[in-house]
């Protein structure tokens, strides 16, 4: 039999439910439902483990942000979980990078240095005082 490949084009018009899920073991979900006909519907699912996030599931959540009046309330709340869950992990990886370390390191030594600078102006200041008395 010869190898065949299938292509799955959805309208976001035609998406009628979409959903985005997050599973304290790693793994990652998101799916659509697409009405295909009168009374015929299709249902596509991802999971995936790991922190990135696919093309598909990135295409969910740019068609639940467009969905305009089919987009449900839960939807909404889909996306808002989404994005503090992509927020979380975004912050993470920051942590992680080794470059990103070294960046906040600098900014705090440079934060640091400025507190101490104002500490030994604010010192001078009062001996100064002081000798004018």
């Amino acid at each position: 039999m010869a190898e065949k490949d299938y292509n799955i084009n959805i309208g976001a018009k035609n998406v009628v439910h979409t959903n985005i899920s997050r599973y304290k073991d790693g793994y990652n979900y998101a799916s659509m439902g697409i009405k295909m006909a009168d009374d015929e519907f299709m249902s596509v699912s991802y999971e995936w483990k790991g922190k990135h996030v696919p093309e598909f599931a990135l295409n969910v959540m740019d068609i639940m942000k467009s969905g305009g009046e089919q987009a449900s309330l839960a939807d909404l709340e889909s996306i808002e979980r989404a994005s503090q869950i992509l927020a979380e992990v975004a912050a993470k990886m920051k942590k992680e990078n080794p470059f990103s370390k070294k960046k906040d390191d600098e900014e705090d030594m440079e934060d640091d240095d400025k507190k101490s600078k104002d500490k030994d102006n604010k010192s001078k200041d009062k001996s100064k005082k002081k000798k004018d008395c």
